[in-house]
């Protein structure tokens, strides 16, 4: 009998804390960060020293002339310093509150343009190729085999 990963995928999901408490209030990934306060979130962000250890070992693969492809991109712990090294980052996020946030981390930075979509909701025209594509969160995606 051959295993369905993206069904394992699913119910382990189903058990993982974030998940159910999320059900339990009836809330979508997007709601909570869209009603989520800055406040919050930034004192969050720096008591986990985020991206840390793991943006050092990235930024060798960016260059000034890379186009870069920042996939869940949240508040813009990779987008940020992403932008101050390449020529251009296309960021994917579905949450306007996130965008809000990356937008005020952003000021300065003309090199990023938004998508303002879920993952799966992104077609492929909008798309173009990239130097380095980051998916960060892509472990919490609900649906593997859709994403």
């Amino acid at each position: 009998m051959q295993l369905d990963w993206a069904n394992e995928w699913h119910k382990k999901r189903e058990e993982y804390f974030w998940t159910k408490k999320l059900k339990e209030k009836g809330m979508t990934n997007e709601d909570y960060w869209d009603q989520r306060p800055d406040e919050i979130y930034e004192a969050h962000e720096n008591i986990i020293n985020y991206p840390g250890a793991i943006l050092e070992k990235m930024n060798p693969f960016l260059v000034r002339e890379a186009k870069a492809l920042d996939i869940g991109a949240g508040s813009g712990a990779y987008t940020i310093p992403f932008a101050k090294i390449a020529r251009e980052v296309i960021v994917v996020e579905p949450s306007k509150g996130q965008i809000r946030r990356l937008t005020k981390k952003a000021e300065g930075l003309n090199n990023i343009k938004i998508i303002n979509k879920r993952w799966e909701e992104v077609n492929r025209e909008e798309l173009e190729e990239y130097d380095l594509v980051n998916a960060a969160y892509c472990f919490a995606m609900p649906d593997i085999k859709e994403a």
